[in-house]
């Protein structure tokens, strides 16, 4: 897949960062701490800016800063996957937590330059990013897909249900890390407790009457899981005509595009000879 697309990503998350910049954030649940009179004010971190925004978040003091040191630690426990990846989600996860740092590893350094080292351990330190799962699942809200974010002095936890909620946590950080260029990738200490409101989430790409290229299509995946959509919806095959003689006598003339390529010869003509997919493209 190519990686060009989280640099692109960079840029639109500063634009969508300038366009509210004149409004209030999200509606967030906030928690703070009351202050007692006379003492010393604590200046608690205010909800950072993500898409979709953060559900909750307690802010706390101070920042963690992305470095040389840092590593992505997997947690052994989990690093193949946990026990509810398989059915529990809207669609079977694809990847397991190990694969997911890879990916994530990628990123960091495409958008930040720093190059992260990925292991595979139990323990993490200060500087690291942790991947473990079991967050509740029987929490009603967290669902299949939530998850929890830990960012403090001792480092950074992102705490899924399965490893998919994981990985939405990390574009969580990701989101962060582009728009704290300006301050040294400093990401904002606190507690984020994070979910999705609808277990299905997606939109639709009409590649029968316009084809897209297979290369292009993998930066529209780039650009949904980026903002934590879950399905990418393909139409494949039709044309742009009205079967209504009344309406559009010429309908069967018009451009169709059936865009599934399939290795039966019998069936093999069908496929449209400008685009059209294998189903190895599709995997």
């Amino acid at each position: 897949m190519r990686r060009v697309g989280i640099t692109f990503l960079a840029a639109l998350a500063a634009v969508s960062v300038v366009s509210v910049s004149a409004n209030p954030l999200p509606s967030t649940t906030q928690l703070t701490s009351s202050q007692p009179t006379g003492t010393k004010k604590c200046h608690v971190n205010p909800t950072p800016f993500v898409i979709p925004s953060l559900q909750e978040w307690d802010g706390g003091s101070g920042n963690w800063k992305l470095n040389a040191n840092t590593r992505i630690v997997v947690d052994p426990s989990f690093a193949n996957g946990g026990a509810l990846d398989a059915d529990s989600t809207f669609m079977r996860n694809p990847s397991n937590l190990k694969q997911y740092a890879a990916s994530f590893q990628a990123d960091i350094s495409e958008v930040t330059g720093v190059n992260v080292e990925v292991v595979v351990s139990s323990t993490y330190g200060a500087n690291d990013i942790f991947l473990t799962l079991g967050a509740d699942s029987t929490d009603p809200e967290l669902n299949n897909e939530g998850y929890l974010l830990d960012i403090t002095r001792k480092g950074i936890s992102i705490q899924g249900v399965t490893s998919r909620g994981a990985f939405w946590g990390t574009r969580s950080v990701l989101q962060m890390l582009i728009l704290a260029d300006e301050r040294g990738y400093a990401l904002p200490h606190g507690h984020a407790r994070d979910f999705p409101n609808y277990s299905e989430r997606k939109f639709m790409q009409d590649i029968a009457r316009k084809p897209i290229p297979m290369s292009d299509l993998h930066e529209y995946a780039t650009l949904s899981s980026f903002y934590k959509f879950n399905t990418l919806h393909h139409h494949y095959n039709d044309n742009p005509g009205m079967q209504v003689k009344s309406l559009m006598p010429d309908w069967q003339t018009k451009y169709a595009g059936f865009r599934l390529r399939t290795e039966n010869p019998e069936y093999s003509m069908y496929a449209s000879n400008d685009t059209s997919y294998t189903k190895q493209d599709m995997r």
